[in-house]
């Protein structure tokens, strides 16, 4: 793994500490990141058990987004 990919890893790990909840459009825009790189990482994160993601609940608004956390393991 690049250095440059453990780097992104780290920041994305403090920003989603940082919140407690996350949602991956407000982490693109906070960590100045692409979907293309975004979701990836946030995959390898979860698969790891570093983080977990959850549907939230449905509002009335707009469609339901997918909140990243830190692992409760």
């Amino acid at each position: 793994m690049s250095w440059a990919r453990v780097e992104a890893q780290q920041r994305l790990i403090e920003a989603i500490a940082a919140n407690d909840e996350s949602y991956g459009f407000g982490l693109m825009r906070e960590l100045k990141l692409s979907a293309w790189h975004l979701y990836p990482l946030l995959e390898e994160l979860e698969a790891e058990g570093i983080i977990e993601s959850y549907q939230e609940p449905q509002p009335a608004d707009r469609p339901a987004r997918t909140l990243y956390r830190l692992s409760r393991n």
